[in-house]
């Protein structure tokens, strides 16, 4: 003969008995208020991320300043130094020094247009927060 295993039930807390017996209203209330936190977690996320990435470009920016600051001084010697030894060709020293720098306008056009193209592939967006987005919406759209 088996032994006989008793299993006592506990009564149900209220806060059981409530959730159990909770109107449509307050489930949809309950959706909305969840939904309302994944958003601002969602929003959250974004803004360390966005954080994260322009908190990665400050290194890169003190770097391209400094380098700036000393290319331009050394470009101001050496475009010095090219109109001069230009006027020993071309005479007067003032056309000497409008042909360098029109070739020095150029440099820097093209110069501006390489550096405008590299810009274009660098982005600010934050990615993980759009496919969390894009997962919270499709998530809310099979459910509802």
């Amino acid at each position: 003969m088996e032994p006989h295993i008793h299993t006592a039930t506990r009564p149900p807390r209220d806060d059981e008995q409530r959730n159990d017996h909770r109107s449509i209203t307050q489930l949809f209330a309950d959706v909305t208020k969840d939904s309302t936190d994944i958003l601002q977690h969602e929003i959250r996320l974004a803004r360390l991320e966005i954080t994260e990435k322009v908190a990665g470009l400050r290194p890169v920016v003190a770097l391209l300043g400094t380098a700036a600051a000393f290319g331009f001084g050394a470009l101001l010697i050496l475009l010095m130094a090219a109109s001069l030894a230009l006027a020993r060709v071309v005479q007067p020293l003032a056309l000497a020094t409008v042909l360098v720098g029109v070739g020095a306008a150029l440099v820097a056009l093209v110069t501006l247009a390489i550096g405008l193209a590299l810009s274009r592939n660098r982005s600010l967006t934050p990615d993980r927060s759009q496919r969390s987005l894009q997962a919270d919406k499709e998530l809310l759209q099979r459910h509802f």
